[in-house]
């Protein structure tokens, strides 16, 4: 605030001066003014009284003039620039960027974050175009599969084998549409969410190795070893919402990872924040892979031969974010990923 007026008070005392100056100017170049108008033979005689009027005037069109065209070059322009594009935004075009060409600092900035907006509208649109495409192959996959086998059971030539077989199949798609519509409320609903309401003290390193008993069947099915040793960690925030970030964290590193490897929890602490990092072995991930991983639908295994719909992460971080937190994918040897959490929410 403070520094409001003081900033306030300079542009006062700025115009203070700029009106000074010219009163004083004027009053120096009158008797020059009026010798060259008497020399021009505009007027007959010296009237000294017309001098200072005559070219406070002359100022007065110059400085008029000036400021008319400044006005018009950093103000006026720009504002119609704006509007026009501001129209074209209404109508549906996101790419409409406005080009900076006022020299006034505060219209700089106006028309920097306008463009800023664009870009993420523009960003959001193109997000709301992939999640409608991925979500329509996603669904209709699983359907088209179920009519396909369906009609197949009705053949009364199949072997009882086939038979189990084609069910099987069955069961599995209709698991991954209950999966996929289960994700997608879930991310429907942190993603309307703007405060957490059910915050609370837990132990954070007793829920990660409730996780782990969790999917422990699944990392046996890999012979893989989960290794966890840490101090008792507490933090503030929702306990069943970081939960679910554990999981989709966990059960991703164990689908991903190598049979007969290990996954490394840790945790580690400074006054305000937690880092939980999850590393596991498995394929590299590529930069273009780390780059996405967050998106909706998303799989960095683009032959879909890996279970999910990629939206586990999208979740995840969403969660994250709303506890104030970062998470992070770290590639290499091995893929982990970092997450970061303030201890008191």
């Amino acid at each position: 605030m403070m520094l409001k007026k003081i900033r306030l008070l300079k542009q006062m005392l700025g115009f203070v001066g700029a009106v000074f100056l010219i009163f004083v100017i004027s009053h120096l170049m009158h008797p020059i003014i009026g010798m060259i108008l008497v020399k021009l033979e505009l007027i007959e005689k010296k009237p000294h009284w017309l001098y200072p009027l005559i070219t406070l005037a002359m100022f007065s069109v110059v400085i008029g003039v000036t400021t008319s065209i400044f006005v018009n070059a950093n103000i006026v322009r720009p504002i119609k620039l704006l509007i026009m594009s501001i129209n074209r935004v209404a109508a549906g075009n996101f790419k409409s960027k406005v080009e900076a060409t006022s020299r006034l600092k505060y219209f700089q900035k106006m028309i920097t974050s306008f463009n800023k907006m664009l870009d993420e509208l523009n960003g959001n649109e193109m997000l709301k175009s992939d999640f409608i495409n991925n979500f329509s192959h996603e669904f209709k996959t699983p359907i088209n599969a179920i009519q396909g086998f369906a009609k197949q059971l009705q053949n009364s030539n199949l072997s009882e084998q086939q038979k189990q077989e084609y069910i099987d199949i069955m069961i599995y798609e209709t698991q991954r549409l209950s999966s996929l519509a289960t994700n997608v409320l879930n991310l429907s609903k942190v993603e309307h969410q703007v405060i957490l309401s059910n915050k609370t003290q837990f132990n954070l390193s007793e829920q990660l190795r409730e996780v782990v008993i969790m999917l422990y069947d699944k990392c046996t099915a890999k012979n893989v070893e989960v290794e966890f040793d840490s101090a008792e960690v507490e933090i503030i925030g929702d306990r069943e919402l970081l939960k679910q970030v554990w999981i989709n964290l966990l059960d991703n590193a164990i689908k991903f990872c190598y049979k007969n490897s290990v996954i490394k929890i840790k945790i580690a602490t400074t006054v305000a924040k937690v880092n939980v990092s999850i590393a596991n072995d498995g394929e590299p991930l590529s930069a273009n892979a780390q780059k996405c991983i967050f998106d909706k639908f998303y799989q960095a295994d683009a032959s879909h031969a890996t279970v999910g719909n990629g939206l586990g992460l999208t979740i995840a971080k969403k969660i994250i974010q709303l506890h104030g937190g970062n998470i992070y994918v770290v590639g290499g040897n091995k893929t982990t990923m970092e997450v970061f959490l303030p201890i008191k929410n």
